[in-house]
């Protein structure tokens, strides 16, 4: 008996051919899946919390890199100024979950948060 089995939600990949109950299998820490058929490496600059966490979030960025969606696989970039571009940190409140403009400290705005919001000004390589 042949039974088809459907992609994994996010987070979770196929089990191993020929395993007896084939039950998606979440992703390790430090792995992350976007399509449900396999589990990828977490990209530098990124937290892949893997398993249950992994299936509403499965890749965050760390603080220094931005990203221009969290809705798709897309890569990560770390951030030019120090401190322009938010994400998880020891003790930080920020989930790491925004991306775009949300991924930007205040006063920051767009690619890589390396453009001054309006009402802002470049001075010593940040936006005051």
């Amino acid at each position: 008996l042949a039974v088809a089995v459907a992609a994994c939600p996010r987070g979770r990949q196929p089990p191993p051919a020929g395993t007896l109950y084939p039950v998606c299998i979440p992703c390790p820490f430090g792995s992350y899946s976007y399509d449900g058929v396999s589990c990828a490496p977490c990209r530098e600059g990124g937290l892949c919390p893997g398993g249950a966490a992994g299936e509403t979030t499965p890749l965050k960025s760390y603080a220094g890199y931005w990203r221009s969606s969290n809705a798709t696989d897309v890569p990560l970039y770390r951030c030019p100024a120090s401190g322009a571009c938010r994400g998880v940190a020891a003790g930080s409140a920020e989930s790491g979950d925004a991306a775009g403009d949300a991924a930007c400290a205040a006063g920051t705005k767009g690619p890589l948060c390396a453009v001054c919001a309006d009402g802002f000004y470049k001075f010593g390589g940040g936006c005051k």
